[in-house]
């Protein structure tokens, strides 16, 4: 990963691309600062700046905003390749029209339903470029209105349309996030720059980017990855494809709170240090007592669509920190599920249900989720449907006011239309909160299990994300954790508690770049099953040793990969292949149209007596699908990802007993 255009800089990008906002941060491997980035709006540079951009992407060839659009990124894999040419270089990156791009696609497009709507997810990647593309576009100078990004501008029940202000309630923030009746309206393309960097520094910076390292669940499939550092290259952030790295959230949590493995002292701008950190750094006391021995840590990470936890053992000499240190589990259900649970228990109650009141028609049909949860698939359609009508949102948005209002009062009043219902701080907790923290208590000692230790072994915990800001969860942390110290995040409001934790650890990667998977990191599903596929020219069963085998003739480590290989080989095939391709992780709708590589009733592979027999046209047909892919993406399945760790550990190291963060 050579720096861009030879340059001696040592920057690195961490992007914490959440559900429902994106954070990032900057990081100096030479001085081992840390800088959040922030953004304004377009003619708005006076206001207080936000470290949180809203994960919200317009759909320029449809004319329409897309909210919550994650995991539509997970169904298949796309391109969003651009001619050279087509984007002037002193043109703001997030205003070229989409039909002025002229891209070449691949012939068959996946295409999504959302909130009622068709959509391909081409069109979804060049939006998500688009908003990832405004890091760049920060601390160039604003271009005139009439080029900049529409403001939302959310239609009401009359039919008529009106502007949020900016200083809106928590509640009409939450309807308008959650509208999908959006237009145009005046233009708001964000602008800004990087705490504590000078302003003259920063296109330096990004320009000199060796990596970018990216949040993501460790459950989600190899799509999502795959279309994440295609959108991350079509915004030019980095140029090739192996500078971009994924590091799983909960890791990326405790890779904040730890010191270099030289004793690196890391800061970050002293506007944030008091406010987002103790005066004590999180990492210090262990910094200034490793030889004592390894420790062990939690973190959580629980945001709005995903819980994710890692435990860690710490090891005495922190230059042996890596993957294999980390132990992980996630389940789908955080905020969002708790919003579901606070309409189908708090507001759809047997009385409403009965009595065909408070918009129950929404639900009458679908068999509603368990509450506390994850219970994907009912989740996922419930979603959609609320999300696909006005009453829908309107109770989304009302179930968020509730569960913040009930941290501080007994009884919260609420109204939606012409229903209102009184909702009791008690009820929240029996019928909601507490199944949450039942199930999350479940997984915990799965883990612990799965590691062989104790919950009093914990002597410190990491607790982050929107969700984690509970007070019932950081006391349900307390009281399973007795001897852990809890490192939580500042309350929302404090300046600069929209800085990302995540963001942070993502961005210091480079301190410890042992806790990356090198196998899933180099070698993608795809480019991994293409290999498969071209090492087996004949239809011959083999053993999976004898297959094995075969792949590592060329040049690929086969047995470190055998596991990913006998999935393959039982039909575990990557999204997007097979519409009978099934998956732990709950997927959106596809529309009917959409067309897939792979015969649905037709196996790729066929077991015979033990061993495994390729089905030779589903391979001719699935290798050609992979080179069509190709052609429009800036990621190709002929190689694998070179990694070279050495990259990281480049610059001369900063030994001291200090630690910021």
């Amino acid at each position: 990963m050579a720096a861009p255009n030879g340059s001696a800089g040592f920057w690195y990008l961490g992007i914490d691309l959440g559900t429902t906002h994106l954070s990032a941060a900057l990081f100096d491997r030479l001085t081992c600062q840390l800088y959040p980035l922030y953004w304004h709006p377009l003619g708005s540079q006076g206001s207080d700046p936000t470290f949180r951009l809203p994960s919200q992407v317009y759909l320029r060839s449809q004319g329409w905003w897309l909210h919550q659009f994650k995991p539509l990124l997970l169904p298949g894999i796309a391109g969003t390749k651009l001619k050279e040419n087509a984007r002037d270089r002193e043109m703001h990156p997030t205003v070229v029209p989409l039909e002025l791009l002229n891209r070449k696609r691949a012939k068959r497009e996946v295409v999504l339903r959302s909130h009622g709507r068709s959509l391909g997810l081409s069109d979804l990647l060049d939006a998500l470029s688009s908003l990832l593309a405004t890091i760049a576009a920060a601390g160039v100078a604003p271009l005139a209105q009439a080029d900049g990004l529409p403001v939302v501008e959310v239609a009401s029940g009359s039919g008529r349309s009106r502007m949020w202000p900016q200083a809106s309630s928590p509640r009409s923030h939450a309807v308008a996030t959650l509208s999908s009746a959006l237009t145009m309206a005046t233009p708001s393309a964000a602008i800004g720059g990087a705490a504590g960097l000078e302003p003259e520094r920063f296109p330096q910076a990004i320009a000199q980017l060796r990596g970018a390292i990216v949040s993501f669940p460790g459950s989600w499939p190899d799509s999502y990855c795959f279309n994440i550092r295609e959108s991350i290259l079509s915004a030019k952030l980095v140029q090739e494809p192996a500078q971009v790295l994924f590091v799983e959230n909960a890791i990326a949590a405790w890779l904040s709170v730890l010191p270099g493995v030289g004793g690196e002292r890391v800061t970050i701008p002293s506007v944030l240090s008091r406010q987002f950190h103790p005066q004590e750094g999180p990492g210090a006391s262990w910094h200034r007592s490793r030889a004592v021995g390894t420790r062990y840590g939690l973190a959580i990470d629980s945001g709005a669509t995903m819980t994710e936890l890692a435990l860690v053992s710490v090891p005495e000499n922190l230059e042996e920190l890596s993957q294999s240190h980390f132990k992980t589990r996630s389940f789908p259900y955080a905020g969002h599920g708790l919003d579901q649970d606070i309409i189908c228990q708090l507001f759809w109650t047997e009385a409403v249900r009965r009595e065909n009141r408070g918009y129950w028609y929404l639900g009458c049909d679908l068999e509603l989720p368990c509450p506390g949860q994850p219970d994907g698939v009912r989740r996922m359609q419930l979603q959609q449907r609320l999300l696909e009508h006005q009453a829908g949102r309107e109770l989304l948005a009302a179930a968020e006011e509730v569960k913040l209002a009930l941290q501080e009062r007994d009884v919260y009043p609420v109204t939606v239309g012409e229903f209102r219902w009184a909702i009791a701080h008690r009820e929240l907790q029996t019928l909601v909160v507490e199944p949450f923290l039942n199930f999350l208590n479940q997984a915990l000692n799965a883990l612990l299990i799965e590691t062989g230790l104790s919950a009093i072994a914990i002597e410190r915990a990491v607790c982050t994300g929107g969700t984690a800001q509970s007070l019932s969860l950081r006391g349900w942390m307390r009281q399973k954790l007795p001897n852990a110290t809890l490192i939580a995040d500042p309350p929302r409001g404090n300046r600069g508690s929209g800085s990302s934790r995540i963001a942070f650890g993502l961005a210091a990667l480079p301190l410890y770049p042992r806790v990356l998977d090198l196998n899933r990191q180099q070698y993608g599903d795809y480019f991994l099953l293409a290999e498969l596929l071209r090492a087996i020219n004949d239809d011959s069963p083999r053993s999976l040793r004898e297959v094995v085998a075969l792949v590592e003739r060329r040049g690929i480590h086969g047995r470190s990969l055998g596991s990913r290989i006998q999935g393959f080989l039982e039909g575990d095939l990557p999204p997007g292949l097979s519409s009978s391709v099934n998956s732990v992780v709950p997927m959106p709708e596809l529309a009917a149209t959409t067309e897939y590589p792979l015969t649905p009733d037709i196996p790729l592979f066929e077991q015979v007596d033990g061993a495994y027999r390729v089905n030779l046209e589903q391979s001719r047909r699935l290798l050609q699908y992979l080179q069509a892919i190709a052609t429009t993406t800036h990621q190709h399945f002929e190689d694998p990802l070179l990694l070279y760790l050495s990259e990281f550990l480049t610059p001369p190291r900063h030994h001291s007993e200090n630690f910021s963060i």
